[in-house]
């Protein structure tokens, strides 16, 4: 006995949807580890950069105290020591949109692997369905399991965040 076709080709439309959601949720993924990465390298240049600023304070201080042989030299460490603090400041920024990227992609995630839980046991239900009730029964079924549990991402459902360089 051969599968009714129109359970058949069911079938394939939900093992489709599943493909595209375990590719959602690895894409997800994939953003998160990237983001946490970018995360982490802002977070070690912005201690450079403070390691940085120590270092060009310091020598400003020396040469403060050499005033009198070079105070040309004492006012480009004060240039430096402006200069070193805007950059920790941008760098501050960006660490802090950063997290919050991060925060957002992390939301994006627990919300993909609960909406792919969710169309998991609708695509599980509909095949039990369909096994149970047969091809007479094909005509009524949902063939989508985003028509029951909420919008898709063509519908206006969660999407990745655009990347802001």
């Amino acid at each position: 006995m051969t599968p009714d076709p129109q359970v058949k080709s069911i079938e394939k439309i939900i093992a489709k949807e599943e493909k595209q959601d375990e590719k959602n949720l690895q894409h997800a993924i994939k953003d998160l580890k990237a983001g946490e990465k970018a995360e982490t390298k802002a977070h070690k240049m912005a201690d450079k950069a403070q390691h940085d600023l120590d270092k060009i304070k310091r020598k400003e201080h020396d040469a403060a105290k050499a005033v009198n042989k070079t105070k040309a030299e004492h006012e480009k460490a004060l240039a430096e020591v402006d200069k070193v603090q805007k950059n920790i400041q941008v760098k501050h920024q960006r660490e802090g949109q950063l997290e919050e990227d991060v925060r957002r992609k992390q939301t994006l995630v627990s919300e993909l692997q609960q909406k792919k839980e969710q169309n998991d046991q609708v695509r599980e239900a509909h095949i039990a369905q369909l096994h149970t009730h047969g091809a007479a029964g094909v005509g009524s079924l949902n063939t989508s399991p985003e028509s029951t549990s909420g919008p898709s991402a063509a519908q206006g459902g969660p999407t990745a965040p655009a990347e802001t360089a």
